[in-house]
């Protein structure tokens, strides 16, 4: 039962950790959106990588050497120029 107890003290201490942690982290001021091509001709999407104002972030697809990159402001998505918000 002290085992029990002492692990459950451990837990409820990172917790609270990690939510100290986690309000310290700051969100980015700009989103990026990467599209992926198969080739430099860029006529082939494969893949795409993201990282939006909410601090989401996430690939699908292939990741490869050709590619570019749309850099848009967190103005708090009220305007109309990405609709990834």
């Amino acid at each position: 039962m002290k085992l029990f107890k002492t692990a459950a003290l451990a837990v409820a201490v990172s917790m609270v950790g990690l939510a100290v942690v986690g309000d310290a982290i700051a969100l980015p001021v700009e989103q990026y959106v990467y599209t992926y091509y198969s080739d430099a001709s860029h006529s082939n999407e494969v893949g795409y990588k993201w990282l939006l104002c909410g601090g989401e972030h996430g690939t699908t697809g292939t990741i490869t050497a050709y590619y570019t990159v749309e850099k848009f402001n967190c103005d708090g998505c009220n305007s109309n120029t990405y609709p990834i918000c």
